[in-house]
Order: C-alpha cells, then sequence, then structure tokens
C-alpha cells in the first residue's frame, strides 16, 4: 500500500474493508485520499481465511467464505484476479443431499438418474423446467422473473411441493449455509442468480484468498488504516459534508462510503436520512454458525453418498434442523491426516454438541442477507439514494443474488458515482508511485 500526498484531492472515507469496500478503493486510488475504517483487527472481511495447522504444525490458510465462482457469472471479480494475477483452477464441486425422515440420498450431480428408482418419475419434467430458468437467467437478466417469493412461484407453478423441498430449497440453502425456511423466502430472482453461482465451470483460487487479500491491498492506496473500528458511527454534516465520529474525535469527509450490511449500516448512522430509515430496514439478515473443525463423526451416517458439500436433514418437525458440511480437503485440494471439515447451520446447532468440542478449529458467526421481494424491490431505491447524498452505501445486498461479485461491483458503482460527481479531482499526486 502505497502512501499518498495530496493536493486538491477529495477525502473519501470507507467503512469495512470486505470486497466491496475494498472494490471502492482499488478504483478510486488514483482520484481521492482514502482512510478505511474497519471494526474487526485485520482488513478483508469474508475475504479473509481461517487459518489451522498442518500435519506439519505449519500454518495452513482454509478459505471458509468465498470457496469458489464462475467466471461467466462473475465477470468483474474475474476481470480483478487477471489484473492483481490471482490464479484460479477449474473445479468440480459435487454435493450430496440426505433427508432422512424422507429416507432420500442422493449425489446431487446424479440426481438426475434417480428419477423412478429414488426420486419420483413425476419430478423430472418439473426438475427441467425449473432449472431451464437458469439457462434464461443467464442469457437474459435476473430482471425479467417475478419477484416472489421462491415457494410462492413453485406453488403457482404447480411444482410438487417435496420436488422443491428435495431438489431446489438444498441447493439454495446449501450456498448460503440457511435453513431452509430461510432459502424458501427468498425471492425467486435472489434464489435463481444463486443457483447461477454452482455447477460446471466453477473455479476456485489457486493460492486461497490470503493471495487474493494480500494482491489486493498492495494495489489500494490509503493515507491512513484505522482497525478495531467497534465504536464508530457516521453523521450527515448540516453542510453536505459527511462525518465519522472515533475515538472522541469528529472527522470531516467529502464523502463516506459504507461498506456493510444494510442492519449494520443503519446502527452506525447517528442521523440517518428518512430515505436511510425507509430502505435499509427492508433487507433482511438470518443468523448463522459456521463451525471449522476435524470431526468426521458428522458425516459418518451418510455412507459413501458425500461430496464437497453434503446437505443433511436429520428432522422433519425441528425447524432448524439442517446442517451442511464442506469436505475443505477435497474442494481446496490440501492433504491432512485428520479431516478438515466446516459446518454451517443455525446457530442453535451449537447446543447439538454433535461435533466433539476438542476437535473444533475455530467458530464464526455470520448474519446473510436473504433477498427476499421486499429487499429486492428496494435495490433501485438504494441505488438512486447514493446518487444524492454525501454518504453511499455498498455490499451485496445490491443485487439479488447478494454474492461477492454483487459486492464487487455494488462498490465500483458508488467509486463511479464520486468519481462523476461535483467532487470530480482536477489535480493530483502520488508518492512512491511504482
Amino acid at each position: 500500500m502505497n502512501s499518498l500526498k495530496s493536493k486538491n484531492r477529495t477525502k473519501i472515507a470507507i467503512v469495512g474493508s470486505g470486497i466491496a469496500g475494498l472494490s471502492a478503493a482499488y478504483d478510486l486510488k488514483n482520484f481521492c485520499d482514502i482512510e478505511i475504517f474497519e471494526k474487526a483487527s485485520e482488513l478483508g472481511g469474508h475475504i479473509r481465511p481461517r487459518t489451522v495447522l498442518n500435519d506439519e504444525g505449519q500454518p495452513l490458510n482454509i478459505d471458509t467464505a468465498f470457496l469458489g465462482f464462475k467466471p461467466e457469472v462473475y465477470p468483474g471479480v474475474t476481470s480483478l484476479f487477471n489484473e492483481l494475477g490471482v490464479e484460479t483452477l477449474p473445479k468440480l464441486i459435487t454435493g450430496s443431499v440426505h433427508i432422512f425422515d424422507k429416507n432420500i440420498h442422493f449425489l446431487r450431480h446424479e440426481a438426475h438418474l434417480q428419477f423412478g428408482k429414488e426420486l419420483p418419475l413425476e419430478w423430472a419434467d418439473a426438475t427441467r423446467k425449473f432449472y431451464g430458468l437458469l439457462a434464461h437467467a443467464l442469457q437474459n437478466g435476473l430482471n425479467e422473473m417475478s419477484n416472489v417469493r421462491l415457494d410462492d412461484f413453485a406453488h403457482a407453478q404447480g411444482f410438487p411441493p417435496e420436488m422443491i423441498n428435495t431438489l431446489i430449497i438444498p441447493d439454495v440453502a446449501s450456498i448460503w449455509g440457511v435453513q431452509p425456511h430461510e432459502a424458501a423466502a427468498m425471492s425467486l430472482q435472489g434464489a435463481v442468480g444463486s443457483l447461477l453461482t454452482v455447477g460446471r465451470g466453477v473455479h476456485i483460487l489457486k493460492n486461497s484468498t490470503a493471495d487474493y487479500l494480500d494482491k489486493l491491498l498492495a494495489a489500494c492506496r490509503f493515507t491512513a488504516i484505522h482497525k478495531d473500528c467497534v465504536d464508530l458511527k457516521v453523521k450527515h454534516g448540516v453542510q453536505g459534508e459527511a462525518q465519522i465520529i472515533f475515538q472522541g474525535e469528529t472527522l470531516n469527509f467529502d464523502r463516506i462510503i459504507i461498506a456493510a450490511p444494510a442492519e449494520e449500516a443503519l446502527k452506525i448512522l447517528l442521523n440517518p436520512s428518512a430515505d436511510e430509515l425507509r430502505l435499509l430496514p427492508k433487507f433482511n439478515y438470518v443468523s448463522t454458525v459456521a463451525v471449522l473443525h476435524r470431526d468426521p463423526a458428522v458425516l459418518a451416517p451418510l455412507g459413501l453418498k458425500r461430496g464437497h458439500f453434503n446437505y443433511v436433514k436429520a428432522s422433519a418437525s425441528e425447524e432448524n434442523s439442517v446442517t451442511i458440511t464442506w469436505d475443505m480437503n477435497a474442494l481446496l485440494n490440501v492433504q491432512t491426516k485428520e479431516p478438515i471439515l466446516m459446518t454451517t447451520a443455525n446457530p442453535s446447532f451449537l447446543q447439538s454438541q454433535i461435533i466433539d468440542k476438542n476437535k473444533m478449529i475455530d467458530t464464526a458467526y455470520h448474519r446473510h442477507c436473504i433477498s427476499t421481494p421486499e429487499a429486492v424491490s428496494a435495490i433501485p431505491e438504494m441505488i438512486a439514494l447514493n446518487k444524492k447524498s454525501s454518504i453511499l452505501f455498498c455490499g451485496s445486498y445490491f443485487k439479488p443474488a447478494a454474492t461477492h461479485e454483487a459486492a464487487f461491483q455494488s462498490g465500483l458503482a458508488a467509486a463511479k458515482i464520486i468519481r462523476s460527481s461535483e467532487f470530480q479531482i482536477k489535480q493530483f499526486s502520488v508518492e512512491n508511485e511504482p
């Protein structure tokens, strides 16, 4: 990261150092003085991998959030990787579905072979019809699709409810680590957009997200980096400027980009506008927990039907009984004597004690955006709001699928507004320019 000496440059603050904030910083690096504020102790957000020890006691980076991407669905991120020199590898990612109360067990990529056997034959046509939506969306975009709940759409189309619960909901839930009822509440646009990110054509990072993050941070230029900003607040100034209240100081900026989840953005605003108060709560988030561990017992009942990710619904009566367990050794091409697994679930899962506490490596709590129809309807208004305020917003919630690509593109969009605004820079100088 290069130091800067400015002359008549726009002064920008970015709150949040995930891909949304860093993509904005990357785009603005030659135009603005940028200070970045992060509530965690390190920059990177979900990009930052977890570190475990390999069999020789050496640190091993394990990606737990950005697990793969399809270049055709992630064009912006793919271009960024090319610019930064981040190497990727093609990866065929497989999954398994296990619904114990129905005695249904199959490998996801072999589901079409199970019609008339383990799965009812009459599901075949409905499944083909649903997945035809993906091809249409890939060619024409998501905006042409109905903005209705996934389960409501399925009902209106006459799809067998059990087919949706067995073949569609597990895929959507596995992508985000959420429960079936939470996946069913997603907008059709968000669900289809999520499904477009998996299947054939997926790539993974050759050297983990640590390489990606290091190269992206090195390509950005910050005048100041602030970490552990847990008490930070953002305020609309009386003269049109934007302010950050931090450690008892009031810092003035020409523009502030809040690159954080919508619910977090609302919490840090000291004097939110009427539009911010109306729009930001429309984005719904659900709680999940991700446990990195070495306990194969969580997969023991699955027999040989295992994939890179494994969707397990243990109980029909318990609403939050689904777990999704990822085989990180197979997914990331790493070798260890004991397996490295990641199980995502509702936080109540920890009470089950299915995973031996002595084999737990790390536990992370997340809040995932569920793109409900109400949230999708609010996206155009959020985009419009960014064009008329000194405080801008960005994050994955700016697109129905709420993906890494969505967060990346939203950061670029916020940066573009700043570069094309009345604050456009006419003179700048850079020290230590390579």
